[in-house]
């Protein structure tokens, strides 16, 4: 089976289908927003996160900063 996902739409679409489980979703949703994913632990909470990541980063250019973990604040303490 071959999917094409284009869009956030897309992704989002993929992920809340019922027969797309927690570790398929996780592999498409690093692969597809090229960042990684280490603390979520459930696929109702990968989907708030990648929404959350949309809301916040998803208008910005492909060449702009953006963070690397999905759903982590890591703070720079000096």
């Amino acid at each position: 089976m071959e999917i094409q996902i284009s869009t956030y739409d897309d992704l989002l679409q993929f992920i809340n289908r019922t027969d797309v489980n927690f570790n398929i979703a996780s592999q498409i949703v690093e692969k597809f927003l090229s960042i990684l994913i280490i603390e979520i632990g459930s696929k109702e909470l990968l989907i708030e996160a990648v929404e959350k990541y949309i809301v916040d980063y998803g208008n910005l250019t492909a060449t702009a900063e953006k963070p690397i973990f999905l759903n982590m604040n890591i703070d720079v303490i000096e």
